[in-house]
């Protein structure tokens, strides 16, 4: 924010690819920055504490989980606007033909509403979260944030997408451009462990092999990694595991495993470093969190691409949790902890070179360490 007011330009685009963490960014700086600075001062109207400024925000609706083989990040079944100002609400995008196409009549009702709310609001800036492919659909719509952009401060999310109207408001002149994309290091790369050696004491079975929504639990973990390689983000992965049945469900989808019969937590982060090649980063992830999403790890390895000094450590409202990302450069601490200690030791040794990255809701770091708290996940699950 202090390069932004430093810039002198007047409105500021947040941009990146999708998961990349833009909304993220954008209530972060909402919610830190001085109220003063995105209201009108001579106004009596002042900011609210969750800062909702005028203008629209689109969000994607997905169908129900439990009708759908991977509950999670299912493909939406439409995309809503809504009037920041007012709370009314349309449907903007229905899927036709295997992808998403826009509904004309949602922009020129609520939509223009919203941006009209907007330009004749007292606030200095307005915010708009965000403008895609759907909204370049629609010419009238397009024309009106045009007009906002002249007559008031905007911030907005921009997808990273090869549009004409996306790009002629990311180059104009008054525009100041923020990319939330990190390049991933090209020498050496990220990896991942997988730490599936956990013996279920609490839950009474192999708890990672337990059902979640037809799927074995550790399922979700396995999948959100093979996600990761699929889009470069990560080089390589293991999963460690004392149990020959989680090892099974691994060599079945050609997932790298290594059974081991160590005792140790300590054990399971040595053998899953020594089992990767020569890495820049390391991901620690647990396989009983079945609600932690891709996108909350893409956060993370995007903030260690920005900053690689740092660990980077997921948490909701300042309350750590897992998965955690470490540089190369405390490998040698990681590979020789003290007996039964994990990498929590080594944070604990340096502090202040650990980093927090907010996920977005506090049901991605809860674990299944019971069958009740299993229950519990099914449950919220249906929220996600």
């Amino acid at each position: 924010m202090n390069i932004f007011r430093s810039s002198g330009k007047r409105h500021l685009i947040l941009t990146g690819e999708r998961g990349s963490g833009k909304t993220t960014a954008l209530k972060e700086l909402l919610s830190l920055s001085d109220p003063s600075f995105f209201t009108n001062t001579a106004s009596s109207v002042t900011a609210s504490p969750a800062r909702v400024l005028p203008g629209f925000t689109t969000y994607a609706v997905r169908p129900e989980a439990a009708a759908l083989d991977r509950p999670f990040r299912p493909v939406p079944s439409c995309i809503r606007l809504r009037d920041n100002t007012t709370g009314q609400e349309t449907v903007i995008g229905i899927p036709r033909n295997h992808r998403m196409g826009p509904v004309p009549e949602g922009f020129l009702t609520i939509g223009m509403e919203a941006l009209s709310h907007a330009l004749h609001a007292p606030d200095d800036f307005v915010c708009l979260d965000e403008i895609g492919f759907l909204e370049e659909s629609c010419p009238r719509f397009c024309a009106a944030i045009e007009e906002l952009f002249e007559k008031k401060r905007v911030l907005a999310v921009l997808r990273a997408q090869p549009l004409p109207f996306l790009e002629k408001l990311k180059n104009r002149p008054d525009v100041f451009v923020v990319s939330c994309n990190y390049p991933i290091p090209s020498s050496a790369g990220i990896g991942a462990v997988l730490m599936a050696s956990g013996e279920s004491r609490r839950f009474g079975t192999n708890k990672l092999l337990s059902d979640f929504h037809c799927r074995p639990l550790i399922q979700y973990a396995l999948d959100a990694i093979a996600d990761l390689k699929k889009n470069g983000l990560l080089c390589a992965s293991v999963t460690v595991t004392r149990s020959p049945d989680t090892a099974a469900l691994c060599s079945t989808q050609h997932v790298p495993c290594v059974l081991h019969t160590e005792p140790l937590l300590s054990d399971t982060v040595r053998i899953g470093l020594d089992a990767l090649p020569a890495l820049s980063a390391c991901l620690f992830l647990t396989g009983d969190q079945p609600l932690l999403t891709v996108q909350s790890i893409k956060a993370l390895i995007f903030a260690f691409c920005k900053d690689q000094r740092f660990i980077y450590r997921l948490s909701y409202r300042g309350k750590p949790g897992s998965p955690v990302l470490f540089p190369a450069a405390f490998f040698q601490e990681l590979s020789q902890l003290p007996p039964g200690t994990g990498g929590s030791a080594v944070m604990q040794r340096h502090p202040d070179r650990v980093r927090h990255v907010e996920c977005a809701h506090p049901g991605e770091l809860l674990d299944a360490d019971t069958p009740e708290a299993l229950d519990q996940l099914k449950t919220l699950a249906s929220f996600f």
